[in-house]
Parts: C-alpha cells; sequence; structure tokens
C-alpha cells in the first residue's frame, strides 16, 4: 500500500479540546499542510468556518438520522452505540446515525486525499471514523490518538487503535539520551488536576451556575450526537448523581489497618461513563460483575480491597457497593487511601485498563488488566481474560506469568515518545503555552511523516481487533 498524502491533515473537533488542536492546526498549516476538520456540533462549527473554507469541515450532526444512506461496512455499530454515553439513551436513531453517517465520513476523506486524522477515542462518532480510515486500504488514511502516556508525566504518544494498546513507534534514535532513562514511579499530573477541577465543581457557586445553565440550555445544540437534549434525561441523570454523592458518606469503608497481617487484591473503580471502562474496557464495563468474577476466582482467605476513584463519587449508589459488601471477603477501602501505600501492601492488583496498574508494576508489585494496554509489556503487569482465569489452576499461576516482560520497557516508552501535554484549556491551562504547543506541533509533523518516511506501527500481542 502506498503512503498516505502526508500534507492533508484532519481534526476531529471535541468540546474544550478543539481550541487546542486548533493551536497546532494553525502550525501545521504554517509549514505548509492542508487542514480539515470534523465536527458534530454547529457551535463549534461556526468556531472552525470563521478560521478555515466551509469546504475543509464536514459537520456530521444528528440531522443525518433523517438523511438515509448504504453502509458501507459492518463497523459493529450496536457495540459502538451500547458504549456511547449519549447514543446509548437513542438506540435506534443512534444506529441510524452511525449508519448515515458512513458514507460522507469516507467522500470526505477520500475526496480530500486526508493521509491523517487526529482524535479522540471518546465518542462513537470518533472510533466509526478511526475504524472506517484504519480498516479501509483505499483510503490511504491513519487516525491516530494522541494521548498522555500517564507515566513520566509531560509526555504522550499517538496511539494506532481505539484501545491504546497500539502505540506507533518511532526509528531507531541511538542519540536519543533520553531512550536509555529509567521510569520513576510518580502519579500523574491529571489526577491533581481533576481532583481541582472536581472540588471547584462541588462548590455553592459551581452548583448554582450549573443549575442556571441547566434551565437556560446554555451550550446546548440540540443536534449534537454527544449532548443529552431530553431536558427530563438530563435532570434525572443529574438528581441521580447528586443524590448519589450525598448518600455516599453512608458507605462503610475500611482502612488498611485492617488487613496488615492479611493477602489482599486491590481492585480500583473507573469513572463511569467514561473511555477508560466504556470504550477501552468494551465487554468489561460491568464493574460489579468483575470484581465478583476476581473474588471467586482468589483463594478463600484473600480479601478483595475495592477502592473507588475520587472523580467518580456519584457515578453510583450507595446500593452498589452494599451489595458488593454482602460477597464475603470483598471490603470497600476509603477513597483517601494513598493508592501507593495500597499497591505496596497488596499481594495483587487488578483493574480493567487503570494507571493502577502500571504503578504497580514499577512497584514491581503483580498487576493484571482486564484489557491490553501499553504498558503491558512491563514486567509483573499481565493482560488476563476471563478465559485465563477459567483455565488457570490458581492465582499463583498467572502470578508467576506476569513477572516475565520486556526490561527495557523504559527505553522503548521514552523513545516512542514525545514531550509535551495533550489537554484542554479547561482542564490543563498549561497546554496552551507556547512552549508546549511547539513541541506538540513539532511531534504532529514529525509523526505525519513530513520530517520522516519509516514511521512503523508494531501491534500489541493480543492484536487490535474491534
Amino acid at each position: 500500500m502506498s503512503a498516505p498524502a502526508i500534507n492533508n491533515i484532519c481534526f476531529v473537533a471535541n468540546f474544550n479540546k478543539t481550541e487546542f488542536f486548533d493551536r497546532i492546526a494553525v502550525r501545521l498549516r504554517n509549514k505548509g499542510c492542508e487542514i480539515f476538520w470534523i465536527t458534530v456540533n454547529r457551535r463549534l462549527h461556526d468556531f472552525l468556518r470563521a478560521r478555515y473554507p466551509e469546504k475543509q469541515i464536514l459537520l456530521i450532526n444528528k440531522t443525518y438520522i433523517e438523511r438515509p444512506a448504504e453502509a458501507i461496512e459492518d463497523f459493529k455499530l450496536q457495540g459502538l452505540v451500547f458504549g456511547d454515553r449519549v447514543l446509548r439513551h437513542m438506540q435506534t436513531e443512534g444506529i441510524k446515525y452511525l449508519t448515515n453517517i458512513q458514507r460522507p465520513l469516507y467522500d470526505f476523506i477520500a475526496t480530500n486525499h486526508i493521509g491523517h486524522i487526529f482524535g479522540e477515542i471518546t465518542w462513537a462518532h470518533e472510533i466509526l471514523a478511526l475504524r472506517l480510515a484504519n480498516r479501509r486500504k483505499e483510503l490511504r488514511c491513519r487516525y491516530l490518538n494522541p494521548a498522555t502516556i500517564r507515566i513520566p508525566n509531560g509526555r504522550f504518544a499517538f496511539f494506532a487503535d481505539e484501545y491504546q494498546s497500539v502505540m506507533v513507534e518511532k526509528p531507531e534514535d541511538k542519540s536519543d539520551s533520553a531512550a536509555s532513562s529509567v521510569i520513576k514511579l510518580e502519579k500523574p499530573d491529571y489526577l491533581k488536576l481533576n481532583d481541582h477541577l472536581l472540588k471547584k465543581s462541588r462548590s455553592l457557586g459551581a452548583r448554582v451556575a450549573k443549575t442556571k445553565r441547566f434551565f437556560t440550555r446554555e451550550n446546548i445544540d440540540s443536534l449534537d450526537p454527544t449532548l443529552i437534549d431530553s431536558d427530563w434525561l438530563r435532570l434525572r441523570i443529574r438528581l441521580r448523581e447528586e443524590w448519589n454523592k450525598e448518600t455516599y458518606r453512608f458507605v462503610k469503608t475500611c482502612t488498611l489497618d485492617k488487613f496488615a497481617d492479611k493477602p489482599y487484591t486491590l481492585v480500583t473503580l473507573h469513572k463511569q461513563p467514561e473511555a477508560s471502562i466504556d470504550v477501552l474496557g468494551r465487554y468489561y464495563d460491568d464493574q460489579f460483575q468483575n470484581i465478583f468474577n476476581i473474588r471467586r476466582f482468589l483463594p478463600a482467605d484473600w480479601a478483595v480491597l475495592v477502592k473507588e476513584h475520587t472523580n467518580a463519587i456519584g457515578d453510583r449508589a450507595c446500593g452498589f457497593y452494599r451489595n458488593l459488601q454482602k460477597i464475603p471477603g470483598i471490603f470497600i477501602l476509603n477513597e483517601r487511601t494513598d493508592s501507593h501505600e495500597a499497591i505496596r501492601r497488596s499481594s495483587l492488583v487488578v483493574t480493567v485498563s487503570g494507571t493502577v496498574a502500571y504503578e504497580a508494576a514499577l512497584l514491581e508489585k503483580t498487576a493484571f488488566t482486564l484489557v491490553p494496554t501499553f504498558f503491558n509489556r512491563l514486567p509483573f503487569c499481565l493482560h488476563v481474560t476471563w478465559e485465563d482465569f477459567r483455565r488457570a489452576g490458581s492465582v499463583r499461576e498467572l502470578i508467576d506469568r506476569a513477572k516475565e516482560g520486556d526490561e527495557n520497557f523504559a527505553r522503548y516508552l521514552l523513545q516512542n515518545s514525545f514531550a509535551g501535554i495533550i489537554s484542554d484549556p479547561i482542564s490543563n491551562p498549561a497546554c496552551m503555552k507556547e512552549e508546549n504547543i511547539t513541541k506538540v506541533s513539532e511531534a504532529f509533523f514529525e509523526i505525519t511523516g513530513n520530517k520522516r518516511r519509516n514511521y512503523r506501527v508494531i501491534f500489541a500481542e493480543a492484536g487490535v481487533s474491534v
């Protein structure tokens, strides 16, 4: 297959990240690249139209539900609808929407000879665009997801699959001094930033402002498939979240002191809905069932400590935790417990796709992920499935297998990642600084092949099937 058109680049607009992507796009345009956009929101469309020619912007909003078009192929749309936090509430219309936007997407890519698409993997239309670009070889287009590598802070990579398990690899560069460095355990910056945003959102002023926006329908585009248009549904969801937050205080939690001399498995919950569980964790997105399966696989004298994500308080009702506690050997760990200390004392860590497994492996504590991740290359970090649980004679068998891994992981990771922050001006304002925009823009320019033509994608052992 011949190389894609390296100078024609498309970005997928996504709320606040659009402004960040636009800053990158301007730099690339100044280097001679032709810039295109895909958006589902009228306000973002108007924002982009003031900066780019109309013909270089594709608006695919809910009007396509009523614009029948033949599907290009089976992209497993039902799974995309189930995993989308908005389309799951309108499944019939969601299937129509994803079916009918396939041809416009295809034609937009083909007609404009787009070689690379950069976007998130959060919404169904983003994943559909990824599958379309990466499956239809005649398009000669790649969809890449630029995202943080979590640890170390301040670095990111380009992922070629929808599970963030496949990194685009750079050509070997023996002069890269960073490639021989060691990865030191540190807590990801985004956790602290998210905690700060969460604290602000719970203030009285923030709640009043949120209530005002609800009644004024501020920023609600009724044709945007990533926004819930029904006032009644929005109200139900908001009231449920507030109720769950207020009643979480009644959940009985424990501390690590109770398990000073007892083996335990640490299981960390994901915020949900969230791409880390609904997309990366597809088919493992029922967190209650996950914990139940883990509990019945472990020895009877092992405890399972379930730790809630501080940003996720409000996602689950009290009944979720109470039902878990009815299962012998399962305890709810206080959410403020230091995660690194909980990892150090554990016998095993299990997560769907969480950073906690990465942290555990850096501490040389055994961790299982239920889906493939890029850090499964590390020793002590094993991707397992329920079939592995079924076949293994004991947990010790899998723990022994987890010790195998790439001793040169640090070199591999730093060699194939870039310095820079991928975020948006609300989540992390530092991403908009000129220094960061320069670094990130150079990385985008390089990864498209404008500076190097011999990039290659190495796929994870588990594959990237959807």
